[in-house]
């Protein structure tokens, strides 16, 4: 699977209606895009997690493919990434916070939050590339 770049992104999502500057008003920035979810308190887990397993596993709160390569551990797949093996204990309390927030983190230009059908669209369209 090929991962996707900003170039990528920009052509198969919306535009971000994101009203905060990432980098400058981060905390403002995430704090919007949680706003999408069900649960912003799960969802912010669910972004510590994410980030968490990416730093243990390449020293990058975000590598590139972040949020396939847990998707995939999400639904079952264990996997060594980086310097991490991500077991099943960990993919699901992925599936599990992610289904309780409602969505998906991915890294556009900033963390974004994708509601689980937004998600799931976009992922299918990875596979089939």
């Amino acid at each position: 699977m090929s991962y996707l770049n900003d170039d990528d992104y920009d052509n198969l999502l919306p535009p971000n209606s994101n009203p905060y500057k990432w980098g400058y008003q981060q905390d403002e920035y995430i704090d919007f895009e949680c706003q999408k979810s069900r649960d912003c308190t799960i969802a912010f887990e669910l972004l510590d997690l994410m980030t968490d397993i990416s730093t243990d596993a390449w020293m990058a709160i975000w590598m590139n493919g972040t949020e396939f390569v847990l998707w995939e551990s999400a639904l079952g797949k264990q996997q060594v990434w980086g310097g991490a093996f991500i077991n099943q204990e960990t993919g699901e309390k992925l599936k599990n916070l992610s289904d309780s927030c409602g969505g998906w983190w991915i890294y556009h230009r900033g963390e974004r939050f994708l509601s689980s059908q937004e998600w799931q669209k976009l992922y299918q369209l990875i596979l089939t590339r």
